[in-house]
């Protein structure tokens, strides 16, 4: 996930846009779709009614947003990422646009998953 950060945070920034906050908020849009799943077996396991079930979307969200958020914003952690992804033979091997790609396939992948566990 760091490397994707790394990507879209240097892309951004070349387009003159808040590089952190967009790649962050990135990042944590694919995270919220690939853990989706899990919020299907928290629905399974825990048999949750209608109420129940919009809290756990609520806390849901908020802990993905809040994670995703605490792990880019802290201190030097934009320093390490950058001095670590700088100099990889992948920059120049995998285009950007392809990293782009990661959001709608994470989408698929997340909601076919969710329904897949919901169908047990």
């Amino acid at each position: 996930m760091d490397y994707i950060f790394y990507r879209a945070y240097v892309a951004y920034e070349k387009k003159h846009q808040p590089g952190l906050f967009s790649a962050t908020a990135y990042c944590t849009v694919i995270c919220m779709f690939l853990f989706m799943p899990m919020l299907g077996l928290l629905d399974i396991l825990l048999e949750l009614q209608k109420p129940q079930r919009k809290k756990a979307v609520i806390i849901y969200l908020i802990l993905i947003i809040v994670g995703v958020f605490l792990r880019y914003y802290r201190k030097n952690q934009l320093e390490r990422i950058l001095a670590r992804y700088r100099g990889s033979v992948y920059n120049k091997r995998i285009q950007t646009w392809l990293f782009f790609l990661i959001l709608p396939l994470s989408m698929v992948i997340g909601v076919w998953v969710y329904a897949l566990v919901c169908k047990l």
